[in-house]
């Protein structure tokens, strides 16, 4: 069983929790980890996103035009 059911006092009823041993496991899986990379994925978000800068990440020289995610379809309802 990787769970354990803890009682909350305040809802009065009961949560699954991780047991201590695979908390662990998992926060050893989902670490930050600057070796990892998905350059596609990473080239598309930084190429529609300026929003990345504050990370350190920019795809643009300083000088370029942005072109951030629009909606390119709006249905007649919408209109």
């Amino acid at each position: 069983m990787i769970y354990t059911d803890v009682y909350d006092d305040e809802d009065k009823r009961f949560y699954p929790e991780l047991i201590d041993e695979v908390q662990k496991i998992n926060n050893e899986n989902f670490k930050y980890d600057e070796t990892k990379d998905i350059p596609y994925l990473k080239e598309l978000i930084l190429y529609w996103s300026s929003g990345w800068r504050g990370f350190g990440l920019n795809y643009y020289p300083e000088n370029a035009s942005v072109h951030p995610i629009v909606k390119t379809y709006i249905a007649e309802e919408e209109k």
